[in-house]
């Protein structure tokens, strides 16, 4: 870009929760921008897709392209928690049971910024954002690689970096210790994992097993006292080849508030984190996408004031992560009251 560039929305980030906010501002009409600091196709966990993400496909204009891509399907997963492994079926309705997809990342996040692509989104890859223009405390645009880009909001959908909070300054309040995921990926055969994933809890914390492509499955450690080793595998997998080395990712539970301000929005990682165990975190990701997107398009079209939208999204966010924190306690209370130097893992209201 040799000038200055204007735009309704500029979006950080063109995972599931920057597209699915992009398509929605394009859909209803909005200028968007998408910045994309990566080349696709890119690899990248949390392929685990609940089927309630049907309806946000369809809505987006992408279900077709899903179901034709030829993703694993499953119609729940396997629960072995502190007890006997019981199958928890998704549901089911007259036209069958609900299946879940095993959608490769890379895939199913080309799909979407396909879409966004097709709907007139100017999708700047690589570009990557420096620093947010602020002008009396009103976000009005970011600095780029690429150049400025003046916009009436900036969404942060670059994930669990919390790349605009940082930059502003806002609050990311803890709700746990410091948590890290492992995972990794091998190839081989497995055959027991082959119909459904399966989640087990321990004396120490959970494994979580799936399989995501043909002869490839993907494993995620959490672990309340020690880190897996670097040769670390389930026992599942044990005779599987292993591809390279596990990696890590920060699951500690936060929220930054205020999550929407002036000029801006926090949307998916970037706005709160639960560990993977709270699940469906691209379906999260896409629905907190969306609410922004309507936000801001009755807010750019003069149906709403911008003060009004961004506490709209804060109290509809703030009320989404304390439902799935209270059941992630929940969750987690009998492992925990069974170590001897059990974390705390913070509590909260309404």
């Amino acid at each position: 870009m040799s000038s200055q560039t204007k735009a309704d929305v500029v979006i950080v980030g063109g995972g599931p929760g920057g597209t699915a906010t992009a398509i929605h501002c394009a859909q209803k009409g909005l200028k968007v921008t998408l910045l994309e600091q990566a080349e696709f196709p890119r690899s990248h966990p949390g392929e685990t897709l609940h089927p309630g993400i049907e309806p946000l496909l369809k809505r987006l204009g992408v279900a077709e392209q899903v179901l034709n891509a030829g993703f694993l399907r499953h119609p729940g997963h396997y629960v072995e928690w502190q007890g006997e492994r019981e199958f928890q079926a998704f549901g089911e309705d007259e036209q069958g049971p609900w299946l879940g997809f095993q959608a490769v990342r890379s895939q199913f996040d080309s799909l979407l910024l396909e879409q966004a692509q097709t709907l007139g989104v100017q999708v700047l890859q690589p570009c990557r954002a420096l620093e947010p223009l602020v002008n009396q405390g009103q976000v009005q645009g970011l600095n780029t690689t690429l150049g400025p880009i003046d916009a009436t909001f900036v969404v942060d959908a670059a994930g669990s970096c919390q790349w605009l909070a940082r930059k502003l300054g806002l609050k990311t309040t803890p709700y746990s210790p410091p948590l890290r995921a492992y995972y990794g990926y091998v190839t081989g055969e497995c055959p027991e994992r082959d119909q459904a994933p399966l989640i087990v809890s321990d004396t120490e914390g959970w494994t979580w097993i799936a399989k995501v492509e043909h002869q490839r499955y993907q494993w995620t450690r959490l672990s309340f006292e020690r880190q897996p080793d670097a040769h670390w595998q389930p026992q599942d997998l044990a005779n599987l080849c292993p591809e390279g080395k596990a990696r890590a990712v920060d699951v500690t539970w936060r929220l930054v508030n205020p999550a929407a301000g002036p000029g801006y929005f926090l949307v998916g990682d970037a706005a709160a984190v639960l560990d993977p165990a709270s699940s469906h975190g691209v379906l999260k990701a896409m629905t907190s996408g969306m609410m922004a997107a309507h936000l801001m398009v009755q807010s750019c079209q003069g149906e709403q004031l911008q003060p009004s939208s961004a506490s709209r999204y804060c109290a509809w966010l703030r009320t989404n992560f304390y439902h799935d924190l209270i059941h992630l306690q929940g969750f987690y209370a009998p492992i925990l009251s069974a170590l001897s130097s059990a974390p705390t893992l913070q509590s909260t209201s309404l």
